[in-house]
Formats: structure tokens, C-alpha cells, sequence
């Protein structure tokens, strides 16, 4: 099973709204999976800053794109976004 799929704006993928509640419903999984060091904090970081653009939150999704490039400066789709 699948808990995460990349989240990406892209008429090939699913629609945005779809790929948000997805991304909402497995939060919860997302940040303990995040404790225990299962996943990397900056792609938590880049798709955290992809749902707050996408929320118009603009300042807030720069700051934390600019907090996953901290921790991984090479991450190409976070510097895209950005």
C-alpha cells in the first residue's frame, strides 16, 4: 500500500483537490512516520509549502520551501516551486 504519492500540479496527475484531501487525511501519518525519522522533514517541508500555495498562503508556503531547501539544497521541484 501506498501512503504517499508525490504531490504535483500537472494536467497528467490528479486533480489538485484530490491529491489535498489525500495529503490532509494522512497528515496525522505523515508527522509520526516524521518522529521516528521514517521520512525525510524536507519533502514534508516542500509538500507542506505546496498546500499552503495552493491555499493562497503564499508567505507561509515560502517559508517552508526555504526550510527544505535548508535541509536539502539540491531538492530541484522544491527550488521550481519556490
Amino acid at each position: 500500500m501506498e501512503f504517499f504519492s508525490p504531490v504535483s500540479i500537472s494536467p497528467f496527475s490528479r486533480p489538485i483537490k484530490a491529491q489535498l484531501q489525500q495529503f490532509v487525511r494522512l497528515l496525522p501519518v505523515f508527522f509520526v512516520l516524521m518522529s521516528y525519522g521514517a521520512l525525510s522533514s524536507s519533502s514534508a517541508l516542500s509538500n507542506l509549502g505546496v498546500v499552503y500555495s495552493e491555499q493562497g498562503r503564499l508567505q507561509e508556503a515560502e517559508a517552508s520551501y526555504r526550510a527544505a531547501l535548508r535541509h536539502a539544497p539540491a531538492m530541484a521541484d522544491t527550488h521550481f516551486n519556490l
